[in-house]
This record gives C-alpha cells, sequence and structure tokens, in this order.
C-alpha cells in the first residue's frame, strides 16, 4: 500500500515536471523562432532592397545621362550582395521547414513557384548587368538605353516579387506563431488535466489510507488497551511475589542474624555466668567454714548485681537490634557503627579479629536504624567468614577490620551524602564472584553455613531504604591504627543523609 502510495505520487510529480519542462521548451522554441525569423527576414528584406535601390538608381541615372562615365564596381557589388542568402542550417529553421511542409503546403508551393520566378529575373539581370558592365567603355547609346529599359523593367519584376514573398513570409509567421500558441494552450490543458486527475487520484487513495489507517489505529490501540491492562495486571502480580519473596528473604536474614546473635549472648553470658558460679561456690565454702561475714556478703553481692546488670544490658543491646523500626528517626551512624560494633565485639575477639572505626566527624541520618546497622553486623559478618573458613590456612594473618565514615564534599544548595567503608585484609574476593555477591541466594560457603541472602538485604537496604548505592572491589588499603597496607575487599556505600522513601 505504502509503495503504491509512493509510485503514484513519483508519477505525478515527473509527470507535472515533464509537462512544465514541454511548456517552457516550446514557449522557448516559439518565441525564439518567431524572433529570429522576424529579425532574419526583416535584415535581409532591408539588405536586398538596399541593394536593388541602389541599382535602380544607379540605371536610373545612366539612362538620363549616358555620357556620364559612372563607376560599374558600386552596381556589381551591390548585385552580389542582393544575391547572397543567409545560411539557414538550424534548428529552429528545420522545425520551421517541418511546419510549413506538414500545415502550410500551399503556401509553400506558392512562395517555390514565386522562388522560381525570382532565380529567373535573377539570372536575367546577372547576365544583362555583366554584359552591360564589359561594353561600359564603348558604349553605344541606342544600344545602351535599349540594355537600360530591359534591366530597369527586370528589377521592377524582382522588386514586385521580393514584396510577394516578403507578405508569404509574414503570413508563414503569423501561422507559426498561431500554431505555437494553440500549442501552448493544448499543453497547459494536459498539464493543468493531468494535474488534477493525478491528483483527485492521490486525494482519493491518501482518503482511503486514512479511513484504513484509522481502523488499524482503532484497533491496535484497543489492543494495546488490553494488554497494557493484563500487564498491569501482570505487574502488581509479579511485584507482589517480589515483595513476597523480599519479605521471606529478609525474615530468613533475621533469623539468620538471630541465630547468630543468640550464640554472641551465649558467648558474652558464658563468662559471667562462670563468675557467680564461682560467687555462689565461694559462698558455700564461707558458709560452711562459718566464715562468711557482713562485709563479704556485702562485697560479694555488690559484685553479683554488677554482673546481673551487664547481663541484663547484654540483653537490652540486643532486644534494640531486632526490634522492627516502624517510622524513621534521626540517629546518629558514629553510635550506631559502635554499637554494632559491641555486640559482635566477644565472637570477633574470639576468632582474632580486630576492628577499628575511624570518622571524621559525629553524623546523624534520618532513616532505620535498626536497618542501618544490619548492613553494617552483614558486611562484618562477611569478613567474619573468610577469616573462620575451614579452608583457612594455619599460618593465615590475624584478621583485620577498618570502618570509615566521612561526608562527601558537594556543592551548597545538594543534599550532602556519606561515605561508609568497610574494609578486610582477607585478600579479597574472586573476580569470578565479585560481580554475583549481591545476588539472592549467592554464597562461596557451604550451603548448610551460609543462606546467601545477607550481602543482597544488605543492597536492599541501602538502595531501598536510604536511598544509595553499595559496590565492591579489590584493592589495597591503609590501616592507621596499625600503620600497614592490606590488601582485601573493599565495600563502598554512597548515601545521602536524609532520603524521602516512597511509600
Amino acid at each position: 500500500m505504502h509503495k503504491s502510495f509512493e509510485s503514484q505520487a513519483k508519477i505525478l510529480l515527473l509527470f507535472i515536471a515533464f509537462g512544465f519542462f514541454l511548456v517552457c521548451v516550446i514557449a522557448f522554441l516559439a518565441l525564439f523562432g518567431l524572433k529570429d525569423e522576424y529579425d532574419r527576414s526583416l535584415a535581409n528584406h532591408l539588405q536586398k532592397s538596399y541593394s536593388l535601390q541602389k541599382i535602380q538608381a544607379f540605371y536610373h541615372e545612366l539612362a538620363t545621362t549616358p555620357s556620364k562615365p559612372l563607376d560599374y564596381n558600386i552596381v556589381l557589388a551591390n548585385w552580389e550582395a542582393y544575391k547572397s542568402e543567409p545560411n539557414e542550417r538550424t534548428i529552429i529553421a528545420t522545425l520551421k521547414q517541418f511546419y510549413q511542409q506538414v500545415f502550410l503546403r500551399q503556401e509553400v508551393e506558392q512562395v517555390a513557384s514565386l522562388r522560381q520566378r525570382q532565380l529567373e529575373f535573377i539570372k536575367e539581370l546577372d547576365s544583362r548587368i555583366y554584359d552591360q558592365a564589359r561594353k561600359s567603355p564603348k558604349p553605344k547609346e541606342p544600344e545602351l538605353l535599349s540594355d537600360i529599359a530591359q534591366i530597369i523593367a527586370t528589377l521592377d519584376g524582382l522588386v514586385q516579387t521580393d514584396i510577394t514573398i516578403a507578405l508569404l513570409a509574414t503570413k508563414i509567421a503569423d501561422s507559426l506563431y498561431n500554431a505555437t500558441l494553440w500549442l501552448l494552450f493544448v499543453f497547459a490543458f494536459l498539464v493543468s488535466f493531468g494535474t488534477l486527475y493525478f491528483a483527485s487520484l492521490v486525494l482519493g487513495f491518501v482518503r482511503g489510507i486514512n479511513h484504513k489507517l484509522q481502523q488499524t489505529i482503532d484497533a491496535q490501540t484497543s489492543a494495546l488497551k488490553q494488554t497494557n491492562e493484563n500487564l498491569q495486571k501482570t505487574i502488581a502480580y509479579e511485584i507482589e511475589q517480589s515483595r513476597k519473596k523480599d519479605q521471606i528473604m529478609y525474615q530468613q536474614a533475621r533469623l539468620a542474624s538471630m541465630g547468630e546473635m543468640i550464640q554472641n549472648i551465649a558467648h558474652q553470658w558464658r563468662q559471667p555466668l562462670n563468675s557467680l558460679i564461682i560467687l555462689f561456690q565461694s559462698f558455700k565454702l564461707k558458709y560452711e567454714q562459718q566464715k562468711l561475714t557482713d562485709d563479704f556478703v556485702a562485697k560479694e553481692t555488690e559484685f553479683a548485681l554488677k554482673i546481673a546488670k551487664n547481663m541484663s544490658d547484654t540483653i537490652e543491646n540486643f532486644r534494640n537490634f531486632f526490634r522492627p523500626n516502624l517510622t524513621r528517626e534521626r540517629f546518629s551512624l558514629t553510635q550506631s557503627i559502635q554499637d554494632s560494633i559491641r555486640l559482635i565485639k566477644p565472637t570477633l575477639e574470639q576468632n582474632h579479629i580486630e576492628v577499628f572505626f575511624t570518622y571524621t566527624q559525629d553524623l546523624e541520618m534520618f532513616a532505620y536504624e535498626n536497618a542501618f546497622a544490619q548492613v553494617v553486623l552483614n558486611i562484618i559478618k562477611n569478613s567474619q567468614d573468610i577469616f573462620t573458613k575451614e579452608d583457612a590456612p594455619e599460618d593465615a594473618p590475624e584478621g583485620v577490620v577498618q570502618i570509615t565514615l566521612k561526608q562527601l564534599e558537594q556543592d551548597c544548595d545538594s543534599t550532602p551524602f556519606v561515605l561508609l567503608e568497610i574494609m578486610d585484609n582477607g585478600g579479597g574476593i574472586k573476580l569470578k564472584d565479585i560481580d554475583k555477591i549481591f545476588e539472592p541466594y549467592f554464597t562461596t560457603k557451604h550451603k548448610s553455613i551460609g543462606t546467601g541472602i545477607g550481602l543482597y538485604m544488605v543492597r536492599q537496604i541501602v538502595e531501598k531504604q536510604m536511598g544509595g548505592s553499595i559496590e565492591v572491589r579489590n584493592g589495597a588499603w591503609w590501616c592507621e591504627p596499625k600503620a600497614q597496607e592490606f590488601y582485601g575487599a573493599i565495600f563502598m556505600i554512597r548515601f545521602p543523609l536524609h532520603f524521602q522513601q516512597d511509600n
């Protein structure tokens, strides 16, 4: 359909262009031919008339004064000028001859007859003029006057013939002019009619295409609406499934964290419980030995209360960590990081892992504190797993984790951003795994040990709840507290201090 329309449009344009080209060519040829015919005929006729007038004047003067010596060279020159014919071997002359042969056969025959008569006059005059010129040194007056009379009579006949030929030439020029006008009119009419005809065809074709396109658009619009509705339903379903999946994964991550935290609680309570057992045993021993004094009871009771308070604080810290935040609040990033380190410090010390935290200033953030703490703990836990894996060599260096917190430079009108870096000396992440560690259920540990959702939840929290970004790379880093360079994984988290989270 499109190709047919394009071809018809091209035909229309070609027809219009060709028609106007023909009109212009014909008009140009006609005007140029008429002007050339007029100029050439006029100049030739004037030249011939002038030459004949001079010849007539010469012989009239010779007839009145036969004895007067005259220069025959002037007569001969004018006669030769009269006999000369212009070269008409041009395109215009050829077209003119063709037109005359087709449409003006009678006039052409008349002109041919007159030309024949003209040639006879010229032949006769040519003989008499040259004979007269040869006799001019010793002319005989009676014979001279007779020759002059015959020459003058022949010249008069030639002049009349030339006038008749000129009138016929004018008639031919008028006919050519009228024919040209008719041709121009016919071509203009054909071009106009053809243009209107093809334009009507094109317009009708365009209307048909427009109608079909409108029907197609209506059908496609209806199909698109239906597809859009189905797509919206599918998207809503997938979003709901993704939300449920995230909730399940988040719950799994929290359960895994709770298991680890319970281990930390057990580890932190082991020493205080041992101290309480020893204290109770000392009470029993003193009682059996009758050495239980008031000072001893007061002193040991105070010590036992301190132990109980520390155990209670431990429970409170873990309870606060796992308590869900329903609303965002302003909290100290520095304090949150320090509390997170304090929660797992016993486990880190047991595995010979040192954690250093450096910051330039205390920064506050408006967000979910527990979510931020979970980000820090999960990344530290990831480093801890590297140092405690079963295939670690016995002579492996002690683990070092460094956390840095600083505010990034920004324009006065822009939202302040923070850079949180967590680095370890575990040797880095394998290149084949570094692009997949944030994917759900991806883990380099055994399935019975790792769930593969910790770092995935870290990215979800950073991007969706904190409005930031997280990336990881392997590289060397400098540890200020130990004044030593290490090589390992470097987690870089950038996030704004205030993020307006969408519902």
